[in-house]
């Protein structure tokens, strides 16, 4: 890669925080999820944070394994969409992230997967 800038956005600095959590892709998509859950969900800065607020948030067993899922699987997403845009893969577009985000959750809690089980 020649440059240090998101191949996302080219305008910011690439880190996790940017990829995942604070560039406009990843805003606009935890805006959609957080309407289509019907949650409020906080800013976060990295990874232990969304791990911390999900263990928090209470319900259900089948929507703790939802709203677990749904966040994996968004971040995931995320890293598919940013390898598509800087390795020119064109594989993934971005107006597709969403309704791929929801299908692949619902898929895994579907198939009785819980994706944040496995990794933590």
């Amino acid at each position: 890669m020649d440059s240090l800038l998101c191949p996302c956005c080219s305008s910011n600095l690439e880190d996790s925080n940017h990829v995942f959590f604070a560039g406009n892709v990843a805003l606009e998509l935890w805006n959609r999820i957080a309407l289509w859950l019907d949650l409020h969900i906080p800013e976060f800065v990295n990874m232990s944070d969304i791990f911390q607020w999900i263990d928090g948030h209470g319900g259900g067993s089948k929507q703790q394994r939802i709203l677990n899922t749904t966040c994996v699987t968004l971040i995931w997403i995320l890293w598919m969409y940013r390898n598509s845009v800087a390795f020119d893969c064109s594989r993934l577009k971005k107006h597709q992230l969403f309704d791929l985000s929801i299908e692949e959750s619902m898929a895994a809690v579907g198939a009785g997967l819980s994706v944040v089980d496995s990794v933590g």
